[in-house]
């Protein structure tokens, strides 16, 4: 089984999803509840239905791609109908950090993307 990802209030994490969704999946700990379970290159991690279909629509809307590296942070949002903070999950799309020009060579091209998969 793959390490499970802990996430920090405001402490960025970068991760390479294997898929651009979350997948959908059945609770073990309460019957008749749902949860989504996110997997990356780093381990997975799961999220509430809530959570998990939030970010689900951030990174739809964000174009992401399956092992594309993102930021994921946890922040702790104020709610307008009571005093205790949502925590919601925000995803960033990384720059990458060498990106692939059109004249580079095959070995060039290869090498990096193996350092901007990092």
């Amino acid at each position: 089984m793959p390490d499970k990802i802990l996430f920090e209030f405001d402490e960025p994490v970068v991760v390479h999803l294997r898929f651009a969704q979350g997948r959908l999946i059945d609770s073990r700990f309460e019957a008749f509840t749902v949860q989504y379970l996110f997997t990356a290159d780093e381990g997975c991690f799961y999220l509430s239905d809530t959570a998990g279909g939030l970010l689900n629509a951030r990174l739809r809307a964000s174009g992401v791609v399956a092992g594309q590296p993102i930021t994921i942070t946890k922040r702790a949002v104020t709610n307008p109908h009571s005093t205790r903070p949502v925590t919601e999950y925000f995803p960033r799309v990384c720059a990458e950090a060498f990106p692939v020009l059109e004249g580079d060579s095959e070995i060039v091209v290869a090498l990096k993307r193996s350092l901007n998969q990092r």
